[in-house]
């Protein structure tokens, strides 16, 4: 067979598929092997030795995940590696991780492009100064404290965040980020163009991060939307390149109508909190049989839901909408897990998309289908 054509079987195999091959033969172990080993897993001290014992392997890994208690700062260095996601929850601070374990595993892999951490550490000043000596090379940042906030301490020395573009705020537990925002990101990342923050994440925490953050910002995204609590009624620094807003509702569980109310809550808030001179779209992530479910509960019409808090009165989407987007903006849907459909809720979810467009207009509402 053509090598072109056994790497494509190759790319479909599982690992036990993949192993088989990389054993039955030599032309084979030539294809599969950097298949098998482009993904490397470390979830205990053992697959750390299986990498010191074998350095052929060490060319051929991509992707790094690391889900040990304590850091791996054993490794061998891997000189391809442009991912790595490393998870370490320790409550204890006697067992968490310090800024030079965190930079030794960093230092062991020069490669690094997109960097997730979910890493717990005693002090603020460890993950900033176990960063720095990668960060002038990372361009995505994924940053989560899992179990406790760390100690606010004052991140002194200066990193050099040039070619930080996309900036990931994951969930953090009973944790204030500003601080780690203000000090140790935003005075070294002139180019960031993305950001985004956990569903727990509060109105004041949100609003006091992106004051933090350089103009540059285009995008914001909020995973699994539920609304935020505490609004306040006070004017924030202007978002000049801020051009879309996206919310993702694919995973919440609460009813259709409080997700619509907690998303023209959100938008009408933001929009009155600052000035957003070239937002034009406000995207919405949901999955395919919520859009569906709204939509017939309105009883074929375009209502979102028949009633809002008990009350009588459906709320029809041509006037929720108007509510929930941004003035000047487009609200745009989507649309994920369509192919989950059956034959009836796909034909209403065509149905649907077209009456919309058509009462509506495609100047204000638009439908992705992933």
């Amino acid at each position: 067979l053509p090598t072109e054509l056994v790497r494509m079987v190759a790319c479909t195999c599982d690992g036990d598929a993949l192993r088989a091959l990389s054993q039955s033969s030599s032309y084979l172990q030539a294809v599969a092997y950097p298949v098998l080993h482009h993904y490397f897993t470390i979830q205990s001290a053992q697959d750390v030795t299986f990498l010191l014992c074998n350095s052929r392997v060490h060319m051929l890994v991509r992707s790094l995940t690391i889900t040990l208690s304590d850091a791996p700062i054993e490794l061998p260095r891997l000189p391809n590696v442009t991912t790595l996601h490393w998870t370490c929850e320790n409550k204890d601070p006697r067992l968490q991780a310090d800024a030079i374990e965190i930079a030794m595993v960093l230092s062991l892999l020069p490669a690094l492009r997109s960097v997730t951490l979910r890493v717990d550490v005693e002090r603020l000043t460890d993950m900033h100064l176990g960063i720095m000596f990668a960060a002038d090379a990372i361009e995505t940042l994924d940053i989560a404290f899992p179990s406790v906030a760390p100690q606010y301490t004052h991140c002194s020395r200066p990193t050099d965040f040039s070619r930080l573009r996309r900036l990931h705020l994951s969930a953090c537990k009973d944790s204030d980020i500003t601080p780690y925002i203000r000090e140790c990101i935003a005075p070294y990342a002139p180019h960031l163009e993305y950001v985004s923050f956990a569903s727990s994440c509060e109105w004041v925490t949100f609003c006091t991060a992106l004051d933090c953050l350089p103009r540059t910002i285009q995008e914001i995204e909020i995973s699994d939307f539920v609304g935020m609590d505490a609004y306040d009624d006070n004017r924030y620094e202007e978002l000049s390149c801020l051009s879309t807003i996206v919310l993702d509702v694919r995973r919440i569980k609460t009813d259709i109508d409080v997700a619509w109310d907690a998303l023209t809550t959100f938008t009408t808030i933001f929009a009155a909190s600052r000035l957003l001179p070239v937002l034009h779209t406000v995207r919405i992530r949901l999955d395919a049989s919520v859009f569906v479910e709204a939509f017939l509960q309105g009883r074929e019409d375009w209502y979102i839901f028949d009633s809002q808090h008990g009350g009588e009165s459906p709320i029809q989407w041509d006037v929720w909408l108007p509510n929930a987007m941004v003035r000047g903006s487009r609200m745009e849907f989507e649309l994920s897990s369509v192919e989950r459909l059956d034959s009836d809720d796909y034909y209403m979810l065509r149905f649907a998309m077209s009456a919309a467009l058509s009462s509506l207009g495609d100047h204000r509402v638009a439908f992705v289908i992933l």
